[in-house]
């Protein structure tokens, strides 16, 4: 049973005499509820609306728990934004400065919900706190997974250590070098909260950066999904972040320049260092499609240097000489690619399967006619652990077959398209396969070089890469493929006959621009088994007997994958 109210309590709310100021009445009320233990809703009602009407309530120890449970149960509830305001009025609470400082570990963690630029400001004064070791554990934690759901992996792992114990490594090495089985194990088995909103971002960063990023794609969905059910834009806004740039990788940039929008749109403002990073994914989108105008709305913006930190400002410099690059602006490029190389090196960052920016810079150097010293970088990412996984191989060896011996060319080229087809990125493979059909006509092999460069046009209309069409066929219209690249009307693609579905011929596509049946599995997200089944109907339809016989002339259909 609840006890009886102390002696005098409830007299003392409605004292006799002339009627008190509202928030005199407002702190009694409070004082005489926490008394009688009252609902805790309750009593920080009438605590905040003391503090609405003019006078902030002196809140002790008690006071400051009762906001604090309160705040849960707001949250519990779903309204962050209130559970906020208790917190900051707990945060200006009488008493213990530890019991203080923790508040204000829970108000960042609370208010990155609806707004990550906010909290990020509110980071400074705990920041100072941990490095002075006045934090404990269970306060560097949390404080550290607000830094990593940020991007910001070096300040992140200059506290963790301290916190379990364990030697400083390279702040980005656990992220890159998880097994992507370890990170979906994750992603299967924990909810999105406060608490694990951090490690489930981590998780799909690192499939992002593993020899399956395809995988990424289906999780970053299934979270943004879970974080608006949660009504939390600032949750939002880093899964959608996250899901565009899968979908980048993956070669689709009109979704990413959706989702990346959504992700700034879900933003109630666009400072500190956050927006950098979809920011970084609408530039490039937009210039692999073409958009140059609307890339430069964003690539021209001045930003200050103090907020390209993290994982987030290198990803935007290497978007913006990207884009400089593509509008012939080479010397530009390469200042923002060794810019992005130098702040990676320097965090302890550098890593070529989070970011390759030295083959980028090799690409610039290649355009100012430095082939030596874009040789040099080519080689030099290869030789880095990185290299063996297909994306940075695939990248790498591009760069190296046009900077090295020309009778190898074609060789080295093939890898590296064989290396990309395996990432799935379409774009870059896209690139590499109408390198490998130049190094093929310059060889003499101009019938399969040709064909070579008829896939990889084929390849990047279907992406929606226009920039890259018309690098590969400058004259060739993008409605449709051009006349002489189509096939011969005597193929078996254009014969009277049965026509092929739409997953039929998506498959056959792929099939004949030589994916393996794994590969088409991976990016058409069927089992390898139902790809065999489709290809066996190809082939009765086509009247053929194996992939090689598949004509070149087959028209891509854009796919879009349903949920997982």
């Amino acid at each position: 049973p609840r006890p009886a109210p102390p002696p005098g309590a409830r007299a003392a709310a409605r004292p006799v005499g002339a009627p008190q100021p509202p928030p005199a009445l407002h702190r009694d009320a409070a004082r005489v509820l926490g008394e009688d233990r009252g609902p805790v809703l309750a009593v920080a009602g009438h605590l905040l609306a003391a503090r609405a009407e003019g006078r902030a309530p002196d809140c002790g120890p008690a006071e400051v728990g009762v906001l604090r449970d309160a705040a849960e149960e707001l949250l519990v509830r779903g309204d962050a934004r209130e559970a906020a305001r208790l917190l900051e009025l707990a945060a200006q609470g009488q008493g213990d400065e530890h019991v203080r400082r923790g508040v204000l570990v829970r108000l960042a963690q609370v208010t990155a919900r609806f707004d990550p630029a906010a909290a990020e400001r509110r980071l400074g004064e705990l920041l100072e706190a941990a490095r002075a070791g006045l934090l404990d554990a269970e306060q560097v934690q949390p404080l550290a997974g607000l830094l990593l759901a940020q991007g910001q992996v070096t300040e992140a792992a200059a506290l963790l250590p301290a916190a379990v114990g364990e030697p400083a490594a390279s702040p980005l090495d656990t992220l890159v070098d998880t097994p992507a089985a370890v990170s979906e194990r994750l992603l299967h088995s924990a909810r999105l909260t406060d608490a694990t909103v951090a490690p489930l971002a981590q998780a799909v960063r690192s499939l992002l950066c593993s020899e399956h990023p395809e995988r990424a794609v289906p999780w970053s969905r299934n979270l943004l999904e879970e974080a608006r059910r949660c009504q939390a834009p600032g949750w939002s806004a880093v899964f959608a972040a996250l899901h565009a740039e899968a979908l980048l990788r993956m070669g689709d940039p009109r979704g990413a320049y959706a989702h990346a929008t959504a992700a700034l749109e879900a933003l109630p403002e666009r400072g500190g260092n956050f927006p950098c990073g979809p920011a970084a994914v609408l530039i490039r989108a937009c210039t692999v499609m073409g958009r140059f105008t609307e890339a430069s709305r964003f690539a021209d913006r001045q930003v200050p240097k103090g907020v390209l930190t993290g994982l987030h400002g290198p990803a935007f410099l290497r978007a913006r000489g990207l884009y400089r690059l593509a509008v012939n602006q080479p010397h530009a490029a390469l200042a923002d690619f060794l810019e992005a190389g130098r702040l990676m090196e320097d965090a302890r960052v550098d890593r070529p399967a989070f970011l390759p920016w030295r083959t980028d810079a090799a690409e610039a150097l290649l355009r100012l006619g430095e082939g030596a010293r874009a040789e040099q970088l080519a080689l030099r990412q290869l030789a880095m652990a990185d290299a063996q996984r297909p994306y940075v191989r695939g990248v790498s060896l591009r760069i190296k077959a046009l900077t090295g011996d020309p009778k190898r060319r074609s060789a080295v080229l093939g890898q590296a398209v064989e290396a990309l087809h395996r990432c799935g990125d379409r774009v870059e493979t896209a690139r590499a396969m109408a390198e490998l059909g130049r190094a093929l006509q310059a060889e003499g092999s101009a019938a399969k070089g040709s064909a070579m460069v008829r896939s990889a046009w084929n390849l990047a209309k279907e992406a929606e890469a226009s920039a890259l069409c018309r690098e590969i066929l400058p004259d060739a219209p993008l409605a449709a493929a051009p006349a002489r690249d189509r096939a011969p009307a005597e193929t078996p693609a254009t014969a009277a006959g049965p026509k092929l579905s739409s997953s039929e011929q998506r498959v056959a596509t792929l099939a004949a621009q030589g994916l393996t049946n794994r590969e088409i599995s991976a990016k058409l997200y069927l089992t390898v088994s139902t790809v065999e089944q489709h290809l066996t109907r190809v082939y009765r339809k086509l009247q053929i007997t194996s992939r090689g016989d598949l004509p070149m002339g087959l028209e891509p259909i854009p796919h879009h994958p349903a949920p997982a």
